[in-house]
């Protein structure tokens, strides 16, 4: 312990030389075998700051910070050695090491949200991140930082499966947290070549549309997906909401009625068909 004190001492940010930056590192991995983490990051971080000498040991280094729980430290010192790397699955591994780091420390979600991000960009097709963005973009509210690297990560998507699971995630901050229902309305023609009619996500489309008021694009929506479905309940619940935005929204009772009269002749009691045409 005394030994640990006095190079403790004698190493500082200034007066390190090769020779101290070894030295410290012996020390330093004595250190660590007994489990005294702080001691072990007191003697490696003068180094840190000149990592070119031979002395300075990456790993060990690592395992100080890991040791004292300096998670941000750990994903900054991680992030700035990503760039080494060539192959994308290595970079992608790195990464999600990198975010599951900035994720353990509470003042890191901007930087945890922006890697995984990358993760994204690197491989559209990893079906495990979205959950994170979405808790991430939750809990640092940035939800528009993660609408470009989505629609990127759409439109090099070449599985249609995963390309409407990214538009879907998409439309629902849309619809929620980013109240931008004309981007979820940009959304949704492409969804119905994808999805049934009946996918709930058009119900959450038409719920944003009908809060902002955007009663046009609504009944082109509510148009298309009646044209997309097969007789029965589901098709006659859309056609009878297409009626009421158009009588009661848009104002056109003659194209309401015509409406109400396709969910009478669908669904022969219906009351709000049979009320409406009276």
């Amino acid at each position: 312990i005394e030994l640990r004190e006095a190079v403790l001492a004698l190493i500082t940010a200034e007066e390190i030389e090769t020779g101290g930056a070894t030295l410290a590192a012996m020390v330093a991995d004595a250190c660590l075998d007994l489990g005294d983490g702080e001691s072990a990051y007191r003697l490696l971080s003068p180094s840190h700051d000149v990592q070119e000498q031979s002395g300075f040991n990456e790993e060990m280094f690592r395992r100080s910070l890991e040791m004292t729980t300096r998670w941000r430290e750990l994903g900054d010192f991680n992030a700035q050695r990503v760039r080494r790397l060539t192959s994308v699955d290595q970079r992608i591994d790195a990464l999600l090491e990198i975010g599951g780091q900035y994720r353990r420390d509470d003042n890191s979600g901007q930087r945890a949200l922006g890697v995984y991000l990358e993760v994204l960009s690197l491989d559209p097709r990893d079906e495990t991140v979205g959950p994170i963005i979405d808790d991430l973009a939750r809990s640092t509210g940035l939800w528009d930082k993660c609408v470009a690297p989505y629609e990127r990560a759409i439109e090099v998507q070449d599985d249609a499966r995963l390309k409407a699971d990214l538009r879907i995630r998409l439309v629902r901050w849309c619809c929620g947290p980013l109240s931008d229902s004309a981007g979820a309305y940009g959304h949704y023609r492409l969804l119905l070549d994808t999805l049934a009619p009946g996918h709930i996500i058009f119900d959450d489309i038409e719920g944003a549309l009908a809060e902002q008021g955007e009663w046009g694009p609504l009944d082109d929506l509510l148009a298309r997906r009646i044209a997309a479905f097969e007789d029965g309940d589901g098709r006659v619940a859309v056609l009878a909401r297409r009626a009421e935005v158009l009588d009661l929204r848009l104002g056109d009772a003659e194209a309401g009625l015509e409406v109400w009269r396709a969910v009478l002749k669908a669904d022969p009691e219906h009351e709000g068909a049979f009320t409406a045409l009276q």
